[in-house]
C-alpha cells in the first residue's frame, strides 16, 4: 500500500510540476522573443515530455492497485479457507470430547462392578483364610 501512496504523491508532484511549467511557459510566450520568450515548439515538446511522465505514473498506479486488489482477493480466500478449517476442527474436538467422557463413563462403569465383585469375594472368604 505504500507504493501507492508513494505512486500517488509522486503524479500529484507531476502534476504540479506541469502547472507550473505551463505558467511559466505561458507568461514566456506572451513575454516578447528578446526579452527571454521560449520557443513554442520547445514548450509544446516540453509539456508532451510531461505529459508522458505522468502517463507513466499513473499507468504503474494502475498496475499496483491491479495487484493489490489481486492479493487481497487472494488473501480473502485464504481466510475463508481457514475459517472453514476451524470450524471443522472445533466440531472434531467436540466430538472427540464426547467420545472421551463416555469412554470415562465406561470407565468408571467397570471400576464399580470391579469393587461390586471384589466386595462379593472378600464377603465369601471369612476372616481365617478359608473359604465359608
Amino acid at each position: 500500500m505504500s507504493e501507492i501512496s508513494d505512486f500517488e504523491a509522486r503524479i500529484t508532484t507531476a502534476m504540479e510540476r506541469i502547472g507550473r511549467v505551463v505558467d511559466v511557459l505561458g507568461a514566456q510566450v506572451e513575454a516578447p522573443e528578446d526579452e527571454g520568450g521560449i520557443d513554442v515548439a520547445e514548450m509544446e515538446a516540453e509539456i508532451g515530455r510531461l505529459q508522458d511522465a505522468l502517463q507513466a505514473e499513473k499507468d504503474a498506479k494502475a498496475q499496483l492497485e491491479a495487484r493489490v486488489e489481486a492479493i487481497q482477493a487472494r488473501q480473502e480466500g485464504h481466510v475463508a479457507e481457514l475459517e472453514a478449517e476451524v470450524a471443522q476442527l472445533r466440531s472434531e474436538t467436540a466430538s472427540l470430547k464426547a467420545d472421551r467422557a463416555e469412554d470415562a463413563r465406561d470407565i468408571e462403569a467397570l471400576v464399580a462392578d470391579l469393587r461390586a465383585a471384589l466386595a462379593l469375594s472378600s464377603n465369601r472368604i471369612n476372616p481365617t483364610g478359608g473359604e465359608v
